[in-house]
């Protein structure tokens, strides 16, 4: 697939769709995906090269670094996340995309109440956000909010039934609840 993206994006560098999708399943670790950051970060990495000003790029290339943190722990990772969710801030702080790498961020530093702040301004500018609710419901499960954990997750399923995580999030929680 990496081969494909690079391909894509060279013919057509302002492609943004290509990129993040591309971006987003190359990093996603197994079964989601291949687990591969390094290709996510490259890719991404030529998207802000050619455009500085795409702020999804940029809020994808934070998630990126951050999945490269989680694979190995190395805190200069971390750090490049952070500093490029900021330029993604800074370019356009109301964008959901901005708002989900911040989210993300903050949920996988331990910084739950704060992921939970992010994570609802998204709910504002898309309340239907079924890939939110889910990540909300995970912030609220860390906080140890577990009414509040099913609620979110519920309706998540609610509101995108044939949507597959939020089922898995669900089962996840009740094993752990032992229910």
């Amino acid at each position: 697939l990496e081969p494909l993206l690079d391909l894509t994006t060279t013919l057509d560098p302002h492609f943004v769709v290509a990129y993040r999708f591309g971006a987003i399943f190359l990093a996603e670790p197994p079964p989601g995906g291949p687990g591969r950051p390094d290709q996510a970060i490259a890719l991404l990495d030529k998207a802000v090269r050619k455009d500085p000003r795409l702020v999804r790029a940029h809020a994808a290339l934070a998630e990126a670094y951050l999945r490269k943190y989680l694979l190995t722990k190395d805190l200069a990772w971390l750090g490049k996340a952070e500093d490029t969710a900021g330029r993604a801030k800074a370019l356009d702080g109301n964008a959901i995309e901005v708002h989900m790498a911040l989210g993300s961020l903050r949920r996988e530093t331990g910084q739950n109440e704060e992921a939970v702040k992010e994570l609802t301004r998204i709910l504002e500018l898309d309340p239907g956000n079924a890939e939110v609710l889910t990540r909300l419901a995970g912030a609220y499960r860390a906080l140890k909010q577990f009414r509040k954990s099913e609620e979110v997750v519920r309706e998540a399923i609610r509101r995108r039934p044939g949507y597959w995580v939020p089922y898995t999030s669900l089962g996840s929680f009740y094993w752990e609840e032992g229910r």
